[in-house]
């Protein structure tokens, strides 16, 4: 059941989203977007999972034909009666047929095949694999990030500097971003040389951006959505919502510097002169990503309105909640026929018989398939 688990999470993710990009995204403070945000995150994750344990169909028996099962009108003399007879006949003459002490005529069941349920096996055979070399990749890819940032710290020039009170690791690195920072079990600042030439209160600036995203952890946040990115990596709204989480973390380190300097139009024109290309997931540059959304920001920034958003989160939970409680049953009852197929698709390649008892293959599908 856990790909019904990811796709109701999918689902659910996407209805968040929408609502985030027509009705929040403009209006929101940084702050209210980025709590929104691990929102969408939160429901998505958790919610999926009681809704497939108590929100359940009855189970029950799909591709199959038996006499309960055919049209009121099914005389003796139908196709579908003879094939049922002829199968209740061999059944008859074969031992350990099923477990039953009386094998009954009404629970003679013939597997039918489907196109569409083949098609999803056949898939399935491939997904399985597929998955586990992705997953490898994105692991790989995270200790990658991981390991380059050690090399950096192993391979730069580190003094121990104070700013505020509080102590940090500084980095000199010409393979590295002008200003940049990250966090892992100390505060690390990379500071290039060539920023000594700024005067005291812009190279201030640049230190309480970079403190700002040491204090909110960012290097942390973006190691765990690489985490959640294993089991999302299908799920385009997961992307937009690292993406959107991205910039806002800069947001909040812009807003954090100008409330420390003061003066929003010379940090937005220092942020102009020191924009550096190069960028690195786990690390945060001073002048990386959307710099045209920043300087906007930074010159007039959206405060936000504190009753609307309660609102509207009141408002967004309930729908996602309510799309989650709507699709839940159908995906799972898919998801439960697909596992009854299965069933049924194998032991018919095991027996070499396309007919069952049906007491014996509902009381293996309960002990076999996760139906709470």
């Amino acid at each position: 059941m856990l790909f019904g688990y990811l796709l109701l999470g999918y689902l659910i993710s996407g209805i968040g989203f929408l609502l985030y990009s027509f009705l929040l995204k403009k209006k929101g403070s940084p702050l209210q977007r980025k709590i929104y945000l691990y929102t969408i995150l939160a429901v998505s994750l958790l919610l999926p999972y009681p809704l497939f344990k108590y929100v359940a169909p009855e189970t029950s028996l799909a591709f199959i034909k038996n006499v309960e099962t055919e049209k009121p009108e099914l005389a003796e003399n139908t196709i579908a009666f003879s094939e049922i007879s002829a199968c209740y006949n061999k059944a008859l003459d074969e031992k350990e047929f099923c477990a039953c002490e009386e094998l009954e005529f009404n629970n003679i069941i013939i597997f039918q095949e489907d196109h569409f349920m083949e098609t999803c096996l056949d898939c399935k055979s491939y997904l399985g694999p597929l998955a586990w070399i992705l997953i490898s990749i994105i692991l790989s890819a995270l200790l990658i990030r991981v390991g380059y940032l050690i090399y950096i710290v192993r391979t730069s020039r580190r003094s121990e500097f104070i700013f505020d009170g509080k102590t940090y690791t500084q980095l000199s690195n010409h393979r590295t971003p002008i200003a940049a920072s990250f966090r892992l079990f100390k505060k690390y600042i990379i500071w290039d040389e060539t920023l000594e030439k700024l005067t005291k209160d812009e190279k201030d600036a640049v230190y309480y951006h970079e403190i700002a995203h040491l204090k909110n952890l960012d290097t942390w946040e973006q190691i765990c959505l690489s985490i959640l990115r294993i089991f999302w990596f299908a799920n385009p709204v997961f992307y937009k919502i690292r993406t959107e989480l991205r910039l806002i973390s800069e947001f909040l380190a812009d807003a954090f510097a100008v409330s420390k300097t003061g003066n929003p139009q010379h940090y937005a024109a220092l942020l102009i002169r020191l924009k550096e290309q190069q960028n690195h997931n786990l690390y945060h540059g001073f002048g990386s990503e959307d710099l045209r959304s920043r300087i906007l920001n930074i010159i007039k920034p959206s405060p936000g309105n504190k009753s609307r958003f309660v609102s509207f989160m009141l408002a967004s939970l309930f729908l996602m909640v309510s799309t989650g409680f709507l699709a839940a049953p159908p995906i799972k009852s898919q998801m439960k026929s697909l596992e009854q197929y299965e069933l049924l698709h194998s032991k018919k390649s095991e027996t070499g018989n396309a007919f069952f008892c049906k007491a014996c293959i509902l009381e293996e599908l309960q002990e076999n398939c996760n139906f709470e």
